[in-house]
């Protein structure tokens, strides 16, 4: 099942973590949509926040609140620093944007001269339709951009990302660390944060899948490799938010030959000049 598909049920059991299946105590209730009273419930054992089963999701889809979202140009491009770092660091270049939404990443990294693809459960690809991708492809990289808490059955849907045992799943959330319900991620206008990992949770799906972690101040580094001392090092100076504006800004300015390349490419595939 799709997190939008997924729908309420009367089994005793709904409250259970969503992750790690620990007991869970509630936590607050706030509105979500203008008009759901929802309830949070702190997991016991991984310490995640989620919100009780999320009936209200295909509301959300689709919708004109899902558009609400004017930052999200930026964080392409900070996407795109972070995965051309990391991918240089540990030698990936079949990559793989889960959730990639309209594939403005995956153009850009395919610009850059990586195999990138893009796929998204909701959205077409509209800068890298030809470049479509599955998570059950076996890739160097897999990143996932704020999609980890649109999962409403994480143990479930994790499996996607992970099924291919791609070297590197990089990702990003904004972890739980005990915030009230007026914590900005909850995003209950939306409608479509539903489950909230501590840093404790990333290290049980660490665990759960055989990877390493490493939890940087944006994102988080499942590495099926060993995490040497100077890629840590270089990881912790280069990530830093002014370095990333630094890099984006160089990155944008010198031109790849990535779309000459694809235009070659889809040229010969379609047999027209």
């Amino acid at each position: 099942r799709s997190s939008a598909e997924f729908q309420m049920t009367n089994r005793p059991d709904d409250t259970a973590c969503r992750l790690c299946h620990g007991a869970t105590a509630f936590a607050y209730k706030t509105v979500v949509l203008a008009k759901h009273d929802v309830s949070y419930y702190c997991c016991q054992q991984c310490g995640s926040l989620q919100s009780e089963r999320p009936y209200w999701l295909s509301e959300t889809y689709g919708k004109a609140t899902s558009s609400i979202d004017p930052g999200s140009a930026r964080r392409v491009l900070d996407s795109y620093v972070l995965v051309d770092i990391v991918a240089r660091l540990f030698g990936c270049h079949k990559l793989l944007d889960f959730g990639g939404n309209t594939g403005f990443l995956c153009r850009l990294l395919r610009d850059r001269g990586y195999d990138a693809y893009s796929f998204d459960r909701y959205v077409a690809s509209i800068y890298a339709p030809h470049f479509v991708g599955s998570p059950s492809d076996r890739h160097d990289l897999v990143s996932a951009f704020e999609v980890m808490e649109h999962f409403a059955c994480p143990s479930e849907d994790l499996d996607q990302i992970f099924q291919a045992t791609p070297k590197i799943v990089l990702a990003t959330t904004e972890l739980f660390s005990g915030q009230s319900a007026e914590w900005w991620y909850l995003a209950p206008r939306e409608g479509q944060h539903v489950f909230f990992y501590s840093e404790k949770a990333a290290r049980f799906i660490a665990t759960q899948y055989g990877y390493r972690l490493l939890i940087g101040r944006s994102f988080l580094l499942f590495s099926r490799v060993s995490i040497t001392l100077l890629q840590r090092e270089l990881i912790r100076r280069f990530l830093r938010p002014r370095i990333l504006q630094v890099l984006g800004a160089i990155l944008l300015m010198r031109r790849g030959q990535g779309a000459e390349k694809d235009y070659a490419l889809l040229t010969q595939r379609t047999g027209t000049d």
